[in-house]
């Protein structure tokens, strides 16, 4: 599953703000987001997250294991107390 930024205009037409390859024909589901457009430039905030994330990556040094995680997750939730 993908998700792709798109505009729809008044007439139903909808334009996808980003590139796409599908190798061949596809169903999509399209989710009304009821707010106003902002002016995109051509850069979409999709993009623009993916290539932050990209640019930012962690060092090894920086990143830990998944049982670290839970042990800070179950800690954060029983200190709620």
């Amino acid at each position: 599953m993908q998700s792709i930024a798109a505009e729809i205009d008044e007439n139903g037409v909808v334009r996808l703000l980003e590139n796409v390859k599908i190798g061949r024909r596809t169903r999509a589901i399209v989710t009304l987001i009821d707010e106003p457009l902002a002016e995109s430039n051509g850069v979409t905030n999709s993009s623009a997250a993916l290539e932050f994330l990209r640019a930012s990556r962690l060092g090894k040094q920086d990143r830990i294991s998944d049982s670290e995680i839970e042990e800070q997750i179950t800690e954060a939730r029983e200190s709620w107390d």
